[in-house]
């Protein structure tokens, strides 16, 4: 649809030409011109209502950036020069006829064209009414625009409106609920225990006042405004105990905390045998104990559930003692948690020279060997190993890593097993204590976390004359090849338009604060901040944005563009109070931080295959449309987990509660079967 400007002024051109094609016309083509001209002129005029004047320092405000055609962008346009003068019953006027022509805030509204503006008329008629003092009506028009489309900007001056209004309603500050989706042991406290690497700790926080901040462990956690709030965060795990400190604020600094503790148990049960022995009647008898963090829930002897008496003195101890008909022993030894550990050997024949070996079953890991070097009847007639030589120390078996190894797997059990004569005390991990005996042989399954790249691992075992043997080895922590940067997202990042005060330093800031978030693929029109070349045939995608200051504060928005499709993946945005401590970086930081949260890596797995059609189940909501995404294999696993064979590409187009559709990229698809795995570029 044409402005009325321009159609009045074609009709009139138009006229013109005609008659200057009659025999009647007498004006020369110059005069006609010129005529044209005036006459356009004179429309114009008529089309720019001149506002009221705003003048501060010295400097005129009410104006646009080109001609006022009396459109609803020009009215949006002009209302905030306005406001920037703080002429506002002008802007608000201004706004007014903006919203009879468009009453929607959003994010790149198209005027004309291909021209598009950031459009929050609602918005800023609420901040206009605000520094007007009329709390009520600003309220309102911010409800109504972060309704329409959440910004930053709106959430902020909605919290200091509906300060405002409980400071003059005199209220009382009072304080939030905190309340986690975990039973509390007493107010203010949770305990959960677990042995699982990552777990989700969510709940919500509650205040009549408002709840205004939520922090987990120091880590700012975004909020809407309001007077309830859900919250979810995944947690990192470590063995033993750790806490996470919940805490909220409301409008009038109101605080409150609650206190999480986990316990993360992964090791197996210890399982130390102390004495084994032979009756008169060719019987195998066995003792010893388990020992393990968590209640040991199941224990079976050759395929047997075998009684187990708990310690008086030490809920962490079970006795048992067991008669078998043949040599062979086979243990398995369950904790509450899920932890186990397996052991297998054989009761050695007297005089027996011994062997040790090693075997794997189906996949999991058991010991076998046979007990005595050579081995001797003590008086009470048990078969204890033979005192080795005084020089040497206990001897570390372990189930199945090398001196020099790998692991994919971040989180990794070390298994093996201790023996000596005199009785093993002590064993440790890197400095940690796994067994402090005593045991004449212990097995154990121990979880360690591995760092990247090289980790150093050092099991010693020491036994009751003071005798200490230490076995080292490396393990290298390797990165699952659909996790390698090379694979992830790349964007090419634009410098922001706008902003005249601080652009260079925020544009700096922000390419290098993403890129050491190593989510994507990171370049920059001027030089490459990555270390990784340019690709041939470019980016993934797009960055770009705009900054907005105004004597009130700074506006930052971020669009995510994917190349192939066009589509703007996700839109982010940050806003600073002018004055506020909260630096330039700062607000890198945190815009860094906001993109990273709208593109997680999930992962889902294949359900259905039709054609170049897949169905995925993720078990998570947090997928957009147009997503490109990795299909992959994981390789068959192991004890150190295991890589992944990356299968090809597909975008995302159909959106579900947690069962998502994609379209598989050309070229791949032959491969591709049910189980097969995504995840998000």
């Amino acid at each position: 649809m044409e402005r009325s400007g321009t159609h009045r002024f074609r009709q009139f051109f138009e006229t013109m030409i005609m008659t200057r094609n009659t025999k009647k016309h007498s004006l020369p083509l110059y005069r006609q011109i010129l005529i044209c001209i005036l006459f356009s002129s004179l429309l114009w005029g008529c089309a720019n209502p001149v506002g009221p004047p705003c003048i501060k320092n010295g400097k005129p405000y009410g104006v646009t950036s080109g001609i006022f055609r009396s459109q609803w962008d020009d009215y949006y346009e002009r209302g905030l020069s306005y406001a920037e003068g703080e002429c506002y019953s002008a802007a608000l006027a201004d706004f007014a006829t903006a919203l009879k022509g468009n009453n929607r805030d959003d994010w790149m509204v198209r005027t004309f064209g291909m021209h598009f503006i950031d459009y929050f008329p609602h918005r800023e008629k609420g901040i206009v009414h605000f520094y007007m003092g009329d709390m009520r009506a600003a309220e309102k028009e911010l409800e109504i625009s972060l309704q329409q489309k959440k910004t930053e900007k709106a959430a902020y001056y909605l919290n200091r409106v509906r300060k405002k209004m409980l400071e003059e309603k005199h209220a009382a500050a009072g304080s939030p609920l905190i309340m986690p989706d975990i039973p509390q042991v007493k107010s203010g406290r949770s305990e959960i225990r677990t042995n699982k690497e990552i777990i989700c700790i969510s709940g919500t926080v509650t205040d009549e006042n408002y709840v205004h901040a939520l922090n987990i462990n120091g880590e700012k956690i975004p909020v809407p405004p309001g007077k309830s709030s859900f919250f979810s965060q995944k947690i990192k795990t470590v063995p033993g105990w750790q806490e996470i400190n919940i805490t909220a604020e409301n409008l009038l600094g109101g605080k409150s905390a609650h206190l999480i503790r986990i316990f993360t148990d992964r090791a197996g049960p210890l399982i130390l045998i102390r004495h084994m022995s032979v009756n008169a009647e060719g019987g195998y008898l066995l003792e010893g104990y388990l020992e393990d963090d968590s209640p040991v829930s199941s224990f079976f002897i050759n395929g047997q559930a075998a009684e187990m008496f708990p310690d008086a003195e030490n809920e962490k101890k079970y006795f048992f003692a067991f008669l078998s008909h043949t040599s062979q022993i086979r243990i398995l030894a369950k904790d509450s948690m899920g932890n186990e550990t397996e052991a297998a050997f054989s009761f050695p024949a007297q005089q027996q020279t011994p062997e040790f070996h090693q075997r794997e079953n189906a996949g999991n890991p058991l010991l076998f060997f046979l007990l005595a070097q050579t081995s001797v009847m003590t008086d009470s007639g048990y078969f204890l190993p033979k005192p080795s030589d005084p020089a040497s120390g206990p001897q570390i078996y372990l189930a199945e890593w090398q001196e020099n190894d790998f692991s994919f797997a971040e989180n990794i059990r070390i298994r093996g097993h201790v023996r000596s004569s005199p009785s093993v005390v002590s064993i440790r991990i890197n400095g940690d204590t796994v067994s402090s005996g005593p045991g004449s042989l212990i097995f154990f399954s121990h979880p360690l976390f591995l760092n990247p790249e090289e980790n150093a691992v050092e099991i010693s075992a020491e036994d009751e004359s003071g005798r200490r043997s230490v076995r080292k080895i490396s393990i290298v922590h390797k990165k699952q090849a659909v996790y390698d940067l090379k694979h992830r997202y790349s964007l090419l990042i634009h410098p922001f338009r706008g902003g005249k005060k601080n652009a260079d330093v925020f544009n700096n800031g922000f390419s290098e604060k993403l890129f050491q978030g190593q989510r994507f693929q990171i370049y920059r029109q001027e030089n490459t901040v990555s270390p990784l070349k340019r690709k041939a045939g470019g980016t993934d995608g797009i960055l770009s944005g705009r900054i907005y200051e105004t004597h009130a504060g700074t506006e930052i928005v971020a669009r995510m563009i994917d190349r192939t499709s066009s589509e703007i993946l996700t839109t982010e945005d940050v806003y600073a109070e002018a004055g506020s401590v909260r630096t330039v970086k700062d607000i890198a930081g945190e815009l860094c931080e906001k993109l990273i949260r709208a593109c997680p890596l999930v992962t889902g797995e294949i359900r259905e295959i039709d054609r170049r059609k897949i169905q995925i189940r993720t078990g998570e909501k947090r997928l957009k449309n147009g997503w490109p995404l990795i299909v992959y294999r994981p390789e068959p696993r192991s004890h150190r987990g295991s890589d992944t064979r990356i299968l090809g590409s597909a975008a995302l187009e159909e959106l579900g509660e947690d069962t998502y559709g994609a379209w598989l990229s050309d070229g791949c698809g032959k491969d591709i079967q049910t189980g097969d795995r995504i995840i998000s570029k």
